[in-house]
């Protein structure tokens, strides 16, 4: 619950705080108690939560649009919202979505981005260290300004339904947590703590609880610093409560999702492998940059804490 900024703390997730009183009090929380279901009622069941989280958060009366990535979730949220403006970020010279995004997008509009930038603007609006995957959403979300006040965002579907596939079965999840690249004593005793038990199931659990805060931290401080209001449907409370009850193995690399969706999707989509939004390596050149050493300085004032 700490932040950069001495003697302010987050609120826990799903919690409410009385301002005079200081009482905390929870008013929702995660439940991962998978239950016995019938496959093909548990996939109209996803389509019908999902039609309706999506017709319940569009707005009546202002203009809005959708971030469109070209992945599965964007995608059926466009595909079920009709001609709306649709908004895609690209990179010169490299490899990535557009091509598959402009399958869906009607009025598709992009921003093409040839190196870093707006790291400046980035940490003033998200005042946490989410750099990495998160100065592209500056440019893209005054883009997008200029057009609607409202976006729909494909965030929470890959960790309500399983959708990273190279996290829940790479071999040893250490090294997928780890972003560091420095294997230090203080980072395998904190995961063994978070981990007693590696299990596909356990790191499922952990992506919803805590990686997708992170996640929700780019997408609403970045997007209101740009005056635009991002709403994500994948995360509305019932179908949430829904996916957490499917069996993992319904949810494996989205599959009950591909499924109730297939007949508004086309195969380029539905078969695609699913893609990280993250920075060109190339583009952060040299091994000792600033960042590296925040965290050489970090690891070393955490491992003087661990040993005492």
């Amino acid at each position: 619950n700490e932040t950069l900024f001495q003697g302010i703390y987050r609120m826990e997730g799903g919690s409410w705080c009385h301002l005079n009183s200081g009482k905390k009090e929870k008013y929702w929380q995660w439940s991962f108690d998978v239950e016995p279901m019938d496959y093909e009622e548990a996939k109209r069941e996803v389509r019908r939560l999902v039609e309706r989280s999506v017709s319940m958060q569009t707005p009546k009366e202002v203009s809005y649009g959708a971030c469109l990535s070209g992945g599965l979730d964007s995608s059926i949220i466009v595909a079920l919202s009709g001609d709306i403006p649709t908004f895609t970020v690209g990179y010169k010279g490299q490899d990535d979505e557009r091509p598959i995004a402009e399958l869906m997008g009607r009025q598709q509009r992009e921003v093409i981005f040839d190196q870093v930038r707006d790291f400046q603007e980035t940490i003033t609006s998200i005042e946490t260290p989410l750099l990495g995957a998160s100065w592209m959403h500056v440019g893209l979300y005054q883009l997008a300004a200029q057009y609607v006040k409202v976006l729909f965002d494909g965030a929470g579907g890959d960790e309500i339904f399983f959708g990273y596939g190279w996290r829940y079965t790479a071999k040893d999840y250490y090294l997928v947590l780890n972003r560091t690249g420095i294997d230090n004593e203080y980072c395998r005793w904190l995961f063994s703590q978070v981990f007693p038990e590696d299990t596909p199931q356990a790191r499922y659990i952990f992506d919803a609880k805590h990686f997708l805060g992170g996640v929700l931290s780019v997408v609403d401080k970045l997007s209101m610093a740009q005056t635009i209001e991002v709403r994500t449907p994948f995360l509305e409370n019932d179908l949430v409560d829904f996916a957490t009850k499917i069996p993992f193995e319904m949810k494996a690399n989205k599959q009950i999702l591909r499924d109730a969706f297939s007949d508004l999707l086309p195969p380029e989509i539905l078969n695609a492998p699913k893609r990280g939004f993250t920075t060109p390596k190339e583009w952060i050149p040299g091994e000792y940059n600033q960042a590296r050493n925040w965290i050489e300085f970090a690891l070393k004032e955490w491992s003087l804490i661990f040993e005492k």
